[in-house]
Formats: C-alpha cells, structure tokens, sequence
C-alpha cells in the first residue's frame, strides 16, 4: 500500500510540485487509511533597487497541506492546497492574498495518474530545470499565462517509467479550460492543451525533455495592441545534469502569443507575436553549506506591432543561501539587468538585490 512518504515523492518526481514537503512537516492527521500533512514557511523578504516600483518590503507567510487517501491496495486519492499570506501591507488595506495550488486526483499505481485544478503546467515540467532562483528564476515565462507555469482549470495525467516499460521515461498531457470574465486580459486563456516527454538516463544524471503546448485566444485578448491570431503555441526544449554537489540545466523555446508584453513607458500591452527564450542555469552546493548559483535569462520578441523586434528580458541572476539548521536559512538574490537604458520597449533596466530569511517549519 502507498503512503504519504511515496505519494508526495510521486507528485515531485512528476514535476507536479515547485515546494517540497520538508522533512519536519506536521502530521496533523493519520488514521483509517486517511493521512494529512502540514508545512509551511515564513520569508522575510525586502528588495533593494533604484527602480521604486520594485524596492520594497514583500514579507510572506505560506501554508501548505497534503492528504491522500486509500481507495485499494492499488489506487489512493491526494490533494494539495498552498497558500501565500502577504503580510506587508497595513491591516486596513485589501489584502493580495492569493492560492498557489489547489488540486485532487487520483494515482492508479504502474497505470498514472491525473487530477484537476490549480497546478503546475505539462510545459513546466521542463521549464522547472531552469527555476532554481525563488524570485527570478525561469524569468522567460509567466505564473497564469497559458499553460506555460502555473494556471487553473487544468487536468493533467502523467506516466512515470512509461507504464514500467522504460525507466526513466516521463510522459505528461494536460487540458485546460477557458478562463475569461473579469480576469484580466493578459491573464486569459482560451481552450487549450500541452503535452511533455522528459527521459532520466539511468545511471547519468542527465535528463532530456520537450513540451508542446496550444490554445484559442480570447475576444479580449485579441483586441490588444501587440499579438495577432487565433491561437498561442508554444514548444520547449531543455536538458539538465544533477551530479552532486552540482547541477546544471539549459533550455530553449520559441512561442508564438504566449510571452506577455507590457510598456507603461508607451501604453502598450499584449503578447509577442514571436519569442524566442534561452536559460541556462549552474548551481553548487559548497562543503561550507553554502548553495551558489548563477544563470543567464533572455527572451526576445519579433514582429511586434509599431515596434518590430525587442528584448523582452536580458540578465544575469546570482544567489547564495546559507542554511544555519534545517529550518532556518538567509539567501540573497542578485539580478543584473543586461537591457540598455533606451531599450524598444523602454522597460526598466535598474539591477535589484532580494534578501531573504526563512523560516520552514
């Protein structure tokens, strides 16, 4: 019979998980074949930049819950909820609280598994090589854009081993509903589906994948001042190597209306026509405890209206932690804008610094 410990180790193997169950997570209910778990975190965050818009305090208080729940000696039933408390405005003001995940589904052993919700996407089970940063990592793509990170309204099934025919084989599927309304435009998606294949070569450390990914647009949407046509389509491609106390990973993707574009410096929104993205990632956890790591991030839109091509993203990303126990440790974020000053879409350019201390309980 499974148990929770093989589960949530199913579901991160799977790519479904960006936030791992820590190893001091609470049991807060076990009993009858019916298991819950509670962990969390606090991150004390503030952001140093000259840009103002992006200094600042962005303290965060998470709260995340597992269950499963046996349905026969080959089947369980799991879900997750987690969700983030932001904790720096006053008490008087409208909160910006929002959920990360919210899903439930079903394992079926050697046969899969799927569920429905709010969860990672079939693209980011590669794009998630590449978010190694907490705050700027995988910075080509965007959390409720498409299925290109994380989103609502999606059913995913994945297959680990290919039904135990292959190991190290992984293929995901996934459909997502359309979602318009009062959500704002750049944030929409019409209907649409993706599907991924990631091979763990035995004995390696090397992993290879691909996602492809497609959706109708919206009326809304199409009514934006950048991006034509009825649909978006994306497809990456990606590799990582994990050979401890190193890791490293690059991606590539082109995108037709997926990456969004916004310019408050000329009042213009809407998605690329064209991106093409590049990510390339290394990390190292030293013998001191202190995990360094850096990586390259460029995206780049063509044909956009009025404008032609522009750099989307351009920059350098450094990051050191250093955990004092395992529930509390200090990390500091550093990302080198590489865009000009007069840049085609006037985006801001500053360099800004994240520091963090965290507390996982």
């Amino acid at each position: 019979m499974m148990t929770i410990k093989n589960t949530f180790g199913v579901m991160l193997l799977a790519g479904l998980s960006s936030f791992q169950m820590n190893a001091h997570a609470v049991p807060i209910y076990d009993q009858g074949g019916n298991r819950v778990h509670l962990d969390g975190r606090v991150l004390g965050r503030h952001f140093f930049s000259q840009n103002k818009a992006m200094s600042g305090d962005a303290v965060i208080a998470r709260i995340n819950l597992w269950a499963e729940t046996d349905i026969n000696d080959q089947m369980y039933g799991y879900s997750r909820f987690e969700h983030d408390f932001r904790a720096n405005k006053a008490e008087s003001e409208p909160g910006e609280d929002y959920t990360r995940y919210a899903y439930v589904g079903i394992s079926a052993g050697e046969y899969g598994y799927f569920d429905y919700g709010r969860n990672d996407s079939v693209f980011y089970d590669v794009v998630r090589w590449t978010d190694i940063f907490p705050v700027w990592g995988a910075g080509s793509f965007s959390i409720d854009n498409f299925l290109s990170r994380r989103s609502s309204g999606s059913f995913s099934y994945h297959n680990r081993d290919l039904f135990t025919l292959v190991k190290g084989l992984e293929a995901g599927f996934q459909f997502q509903g359309k979602k318009e309304g009062n959500t704002p435009a750049l944030k929409q998606n019409g209907n649409g589906y993706g599907m991924s294949l990631t091979y763990k070569i035995p004995d390696t450390g090397i992993s290879l994948g691909g996602s492809y990914i497609r959706s109708s647009r919206t009326d809304a949407q199409k009514k934006l001042a950048l991006g034509s046509g009825d649909n978006m389509e994306a497809w990456v491609a990606g590799t990582n190597l994990e050979h401890a106390p190193f890791y490293a990973a690059v991606l590539y993707s082109e995108s037709r209306n997926l990456n969004p574009v916004r310019s408050s410096a000329l009042n213009i929104s809407g998605f690329a026509n064209k991106a093409k993205s590049f990510e390339a990632v290394a990390s190292w956890n030293t013998p001191l405890s202190i995990t360094a790591s850096a990586g390259y991030i460029q995206s780049r839109g063509e044909g956009l209206e009025s404008i032609g091509n522009a750099w989307l993203d351009k920059a350098l990303v450094f990051f050191a932690a250093y955990p004092f126990n395992d529930n509390f440790r200090i990390t500091t974020e550093y990302k080198k804008s590489l865009l000009k000053k007069d840049n085609a879409l006037r985006l801001a350019n500053q360099d800004a610094v994240a520091v963090t201390m965290i507390y996982v309980f």
